[in-house]
């Protein structure tokens, strides 16, 4: 390192970070489809604040690829949410590391949240590579990755455990993308889980 100006430490640096924190992300990923395999996953909700949630995980993206765009607007959502905090982490760092990856050339991403019905709804846009519009029904398949995505480091697991933490969680989630322009995933959540709702009406 001691012929390489700061500029360049810095890169090697955010790289390693960038390295260090997929690796964790995938790590995750696994032991959390283990534990849906299983039925061992449990919904906890808690009462957080979702808008600093999303800001905080912004800004860890933000830090770990300081040349991207990410616009954030939470205004609409409530100020507290009763969810379950770590799943919900878990979907959203895997929603907002594809949006960075996928967009290289283009780096905009916008997040957006909103109250809809009894629940809430968060959209998350990149200006990316885009999904063939033939394979749209295919990318939530575990292992699969579209042919837009041949070239850029992944393992396919990340859309699958996604779709199955939203469906644990009384979820669903929906895509919507145009090839080499932009891809758009929305997530719908009730603010009271379904398995929260059954204890209630044991009591």
């Amino acid at each position: 390192y001691k012929d390489m100006s700061d500029d360049d430490v810095k890169l090697r640096l955010r790289t390693i970070r960038s390295a260090v924190s997929r690796t964790l992300n995938m790590m995750q990923a696994v032991l959390s489809s283990n534990l849906l395999k299983t039925g061992k996953m449990d919904v906890i909700a808690e009462s957080f604040s979702i808008k600093s949630l999303l800001k905080e995980l912004c800004r860890e993206q933000s830090d770990l690829a300081h040349d991207y765009t990410i616009l954030v607007d939470v205004d609409q959502l409530p100020d507290f949410v009763w969810m379950d905090s770590k799943i919900l982490t878990l979907i959203l760092t895997n929603i907002l590391a594809n949006a960075v990856k996928f967009s290289s050339d283009n780096p905009h991403i916008e997040i957006k949240g909103w109250i809809e019905n009894v629940g809430i709804s968060i959209s998350v846009l990149d200006r990316g590579v885009g999904i063939p519009a033939a394979e749209m029904d295919k990318i939530f398949n575990r292992f699969y990755r579209a042919t837009t995505a041949q070239n850029i480091a992944g393992s396919g697991v990340g859309l699958s455990l996604v779709k199955d933490l939203v469906n644990v969680h009384g979820g669903r989630i929906t895509v919507a993308s145009e090839e080499g322009k932009s891809t758009t995933f929305t997530l719908h959540f009730p603010n009271i889980p379904p398995a929260l709702e059954q204890e209630h009406r044991k009591q």
